[in-house]
């Protein structure tokens, strides 16, 4: 089992330093509600989250557009990774050069469980401003340098590097070796059970369903969000199967959160282009099953899925990850607006039922405030205009308040600094003004007659 404790960042995005805990009074959170006015820092969380993942993972880094030119970046995570006996923290620094991202650092620590034991680094390097290398820590070796200076310039991680599978290969049986072996092992496995769906992956629902899954087998764990084509596109049997095996997760909860709806699939074989293979070309079908009151008979009628509402395909798309995050004690899962196109009234029972019963973590960000109504206010996360202190939780309030009245009045009264003001003479203002600068484009005659079209004369 591992759990997420702590999330720190600097200088990403509009986040100066951030800090989100979930941990509270000794215990673990599994849900976490992310909530501030937009462009706050709320989605810099998941992004922070989300770069960490595509290190670790040895995959290509996009994140050109969350980094400032000249300033680097850090983030630090830290777990309880019950299955090392240890508490384990990763750090990493970027920096965006030329308009490319490149890793300037990188900070592995572990702390053993117990009162008074301290984190002591199993690697460290980092590169200084005359692009030489400095490795640190006692246990460093000088090994790692050559490689070190190499990765830097193109985002790889060392910890997740075929490089460093081949020296711990090859130092085998050495303590200090064997030692970060397991615990780059432990990383892996943690950023594996770590998955995100963000707003990237909703918006190519006109290409076809972004579908997450987990798919395990005796050969091969994975999991991500793979795209169900809404046309012909044949896809791969592997492929195909992992879309099966997420439909089938689906089910099991679908029709009790939307009653009566179920997926099937219309599926189709034709031979690969390589001439040895078969590609599968698959349509998704929604089934709704209902009683006819007049008669009280059972109608069932299929569509395709791709002409259901975005909440109905929010919800079909995120329900694998959720599933993961509520029966699994090592998955971690962060939702970027998660209310997005949900009915307020479900939004508010599906956080409930994670709040009273989820063994993994679920992270989200969102606007409806149902949710302040729903968990309890160490499992709220405030943003705030504060740009070096972007993220905090409301002092301890009586038990009888309401977090959602509380939440309002404060930005009605601007206690504390959760919104920065807005005000609607100047909003209004700014709307007239583009009327203004329009009609300096036309005559007078033609500007009349346009503002009686419009009913404004």
């Amino acid at each position: 089992m591992a759990k997420l404790l702590n999330v720190v960042i600097e200088n990403l995005k509009n986040v100066k330093h951030g800090e989100i805990s979930l941990v509270n009074k000794g215990e673990y959170l599994n849900v976490i509600g992310i909530y501030g006015q937009n462009g706050s820092g709320k989605t810099t969380l998941i992004n922070a989250v989300q770069l960490f993942k595509l290190i670790i993972s040895n995959q290509k880094l996009n994140g050109v557009e969350y980094l400032s030119p000249n300033e680097v970046a850090t983030i630090s995570l830290e777990f309880d990774d019950t299955k090392g006996q240890q508490y384990l923290s990763y750090a990493f620094s970027l920096l965006l050069v030329n308009g490319q991202v490149n890793l300037v650092g990188e900070e592995l620590r572990v702390k053993a469980y117990g009162n008074n034991k301290r984190y002591r680094s199993l690697l460290t390097w980092h590169k200084t401003d005359d692009l030489t290398l400095k490795i640190l820590g006692k246990d460093a070796n000088e090994d790692v340098m050559d490689y070190a200076v190499a990765s830097s310039m193109n985002a790889a991680a060392i910890v997740s590097s075929e490089y460093m599978r081949n020296l711990l290969a090859r130092r085998q049986g050495q303590v200090k070796y064997d030692e970060l072996n397991s615990t780059i092992d432990n990383l892996r496995r943690i950023a594996f059970d770590i998955n995100i769906y963000t707003d990237a992956h909703a918006g190519v629902t006109s290409l076809g369903l972004p579908l997450s899954f987990i798919y395990h087998t005796e050969e091969m764990d994975s999991a991500g969000v793979i795209l169900v084509p809404n046309n012909d596109a044949p896809i791969s049997k592997d492929v195909y199967m992992r879309i099966e095996k997420s439909i089938q997760q689906v089910n099991q909860v679908l029709p009790n959160i939307v009653p009566g709806l179920t997926l099937d699939t219309i599926v189709n074989q034709q031979l690969a282009a390589d001439g040895e293979h078969m590609d599968y070309i698959i349509q998704l079908i929604s089934v709704r099953e209902s009683i006819d009151t007049k008669t009280n008979t059972k109608e069932i009628k299929k569509i395709p899925f791709r002409y259901e509402s975005v909440g109905i395909i929010k919800i079909v798309s995120i329900l694998p990850f959720l599933i993961e995050a509520y029966t699994n004690t090592e998955s971690v899962v962060l939702i970027d607006e998660l209310d997005s196109g949900i009915y307020e009234y479900l939004l508010g029972e599906l956080v409930a039922i994670f709040e009273q019963g989820a063994f993994g973590q679920l992270i989200f960000t969102s606007h409806n405030l149902r949710v302040l109504e729903m968990l309890p206010q160490e499992k709220i996360v405030f943003s705030t205009t504060d740009e070096f202190n972007r993220y905090t939780h409301f002092e301890k309030i009586r038990d009888t308040n309401n977090l959602r009245k509380k939440y309002l009045r404060d930005i009605e009264f601007e206690e504390g600094q959760y919104y920065a003001p807005t005000q609607r003479a100047k909003i209004i203002q700014g709307f007239r003004n583009t009327n203004v600068k329009a009609s300096n484009l036309v005559d007078d005659a033609t500007k009349d007659e346009l503002l009686k079209q419009l009913g404004l004369i």
